[in-house]
């Protein structure tokens, strides 16, 4: 990947500073719009997990962030990345870069057997396709499962 590993006597004061990035860059409630709808999660089938990830663009910062979480067949949160980003050009484009870390993350951890999912279909349908889908974006939860 490139990228430095930390010792692990560093790792407690990383682990503070992200979460007071996390606290200092969260929407208060009244930010949040109330138009989501809600979508039941379901387990994955075991052996597998499940590998979920999403990304939101903050205008106003010009960044964006990425979020991907890896449960069991329990449901049981297993491993979480989160990292923030500099902002690309479009919505879609932070779809497809937290696709790509959630496929690389499960990859170095040595998760085989896993199912995908995310709320972007057009991320969702170029990743199981084999030709480029150039339409502008749809959101729906879509997942692609490998462990059958």
């Amino acid at each position: 990947m490139g990228e430095a590993v930390l010792p692990l006597h560093a790792l407690p004061h990383k682990e503070h500073d992200a979460l007071q990035e996390f606290q200092n860059l969260r929407p208060t409630h009244s930010d949040i719009p109330r138009t989501a709808r809600a979508v039941k999660w379901k387990p994955p089938n075991a052996p597998c997990v499940k590998v979920n990830f999403d990304g939101a663009l903050f205008s106003q910062a010009e960044l964006a962030g990425i979020g991907v979480i890896i449960r069991n067949d329990q449901g049981l949160a297993m491993v979480a990345l989160s990292q923030q980003i500099p902002s690309p050009a479009s919505v879609e484009m932070v779809e497809v870069i937290a696709a790509r870390q959630a496929l690389m993350f499960a990859k170095e951890l040595g998760f085989d057997k896993v199912e995908v999912e995310g709320d972007s279909e057009t991320v969702v349908n170029a990743i199981l396709g084999d030709y480029m889908d150039n339409s502008y974006m749809g959101h729906e939860t879509c997942s692609y499962n490998k462990c059958k």
